[in-house]
């Protein structure tokens, strides 16, 4: 009987993992991937398509029953509701299917990512807009078009200054990212119709934290903070969100900033099924896993539902990591298999790229670097990235 390997979500961790075992292991193990959404979305490529409409969608999401037909791995479109590690059984529910479906597993690989958290935030939910998906794209250009129609026919300034007031909350690089890719968006609106309202657009940037960027170098926030000034960006730090209103968000210092646009990506939380017998989790439900990124006896866990330290030093969730991890989690279910001895993962960070709008920043560790060159790295890179984990450019794991 054949090996079944099950994958729980289909984000950078899960797509990867399935391609690539797909390749090496053909037709002598059953592979299944589950997620609810019917795209693999290459969530850094979001940024590009809230700066411009315009930017091809092929680069952004690929259909998961077309990867999986062209890559010899098994979609399934569903939620997944529960483990049982008795058992060996994952318990999902298709879209629109009233029952829960079990699948039996021999190896399974966790990663679900993550949701969205509005920590009970009062009208965060309500009138903050997250940006984790292009549908959340299309929400974020609907109501800046609502809004900058509105103030092109407002009777006077004082009301196109109140309808043009955006926010960004949380000044993590998605937060930072999404700031300046909004702007851009404006500033191509605005070029095309009607340039006289630019001057009445306004960004606040809000961020519970101190230091904004937490985790990159010294340098790269000094270059970040010295964009955002020169664009004229309200930036407070050190500052909580206590409420956000239609039109006014509430800080826990006691300032009242306007805002008509809230963008939230001020926190995450795992989306963690439920696992029986309980596996160990972290406060706040992510996944515990030991050095080869295993939760439990056939059980592998990656990507944003784990907190994963090395030398004590929490890694950074990013794409970048759960690639790595990727390719940790296939060697080890091939060693596994195989019966041969799993690998221990090491993280190494190769820099990272921050999009600031027209220009950004290419990051290499000792040495920051401000370069409008910096986007066209970034589209290359992002380009070879695609391919690779959609299998387009294969990857050989040893």
């Amino acid at each position: 009987m054949l090996p079944r390997i099950v994958i729980v979500g289909a984000g950078f961790v899960g797509t990867q993992s399935a391609t690539l075992l797909a390749k090496r292991l053909g037709r002598r193990a059953e592979i299944f991937l589950i997620d609810p959404k019917k795209h693999f979305c290459f969530t850094p490529r979001i940024i590009d398509a809230l700066a411009n409409p315009d930017t091809l969608r092929h680069w952004i999401e690929r259909p998961l029953d077309h990867l999986a037909k062209s890559d010899g791995f098994l979609f399934l479109r569903g939620n997944v509701v529960s483990v049982d590690r008795r058992k060996k059984t994952v318990t999902y529910k298709k879209a629109g299917a009233r029952q829960n479906f079990h699948l039996p597993y021999d190896v399974l690989i966790l990663c679900p990512g993550t949701r969205t958290s509005f920590f009970a935030i009062p009208g965060a939910d309500t009138h903050a807009f997250p940006l984790k998906c292009m549908e959340d794209v299309t929400r974020i250009h609907a109501r800046t078009d609502a809004l900058l129609t509105a103030a092109a026919d407002a009777a006077s300034d004082h009301d196109r200054r109140a309808l043009l007031s955006f926010a960004t909350v949380g000044a993590g690089p998605s937060g930072i990212e999404s700031l300046f890719a909004l702007q851009q968006y404006i500033e191509r609106w605005c070029h095309h119709r009607q340039k006289n309202l630019l001057p009445f657009v306004s960004f606040s940037l809000i961020h519970a934290s101190p230091q904004i960027l937490p985790g990159f170098s010294l340098s790269v926030v000094h270059e970040a903070l010295r964009a955002l000034q020169l664009d004229g960006v309200n930036v407070y730090t050190g500052d909580a969100v206590k409420r956000v209103g239609e039109q006014m968000i509430e800080t826990s210092l006691g300032r009242r900033i306007p805002s008509l646009c809230t963008l939230w990506n001020a926190g995450i939380e795992p989306n963690t099924p439920s696992i029986t017998p309980a596996v160990r989790l972290d406060q706040r439900g992510g996944i515990m896993v030991d050095r080869y990124l295993r939760a439990a006896d056939g059980i592998f866990a990656a990507g944003d539902v784990i907190t994963y330290r090395e030398r004590n030093v929490i890694i950074p969730k990013n794409a970048q990591t759960a690639l790595l991890m990727s390719h940790t989690i296939v060697k080890n279910v091939l060693h596994s298999l195989r019966g041969r001895p799993l690998v221990p993962f090491q993280y190494h960070s190769k820099g990272n790229i921050l999009y600031l709008g027209w220009t950004g920043v290419v990051d290499m560790k000792f040495l920051a670097v401000k370069t409008r060159l910096a986007l066209i790295l970034r589209d290359l890179f992002y380009r070879h990235r695609m391919k690779q984990i959609t299998g387009e450019k294969r990857c050989e794991i040893l």
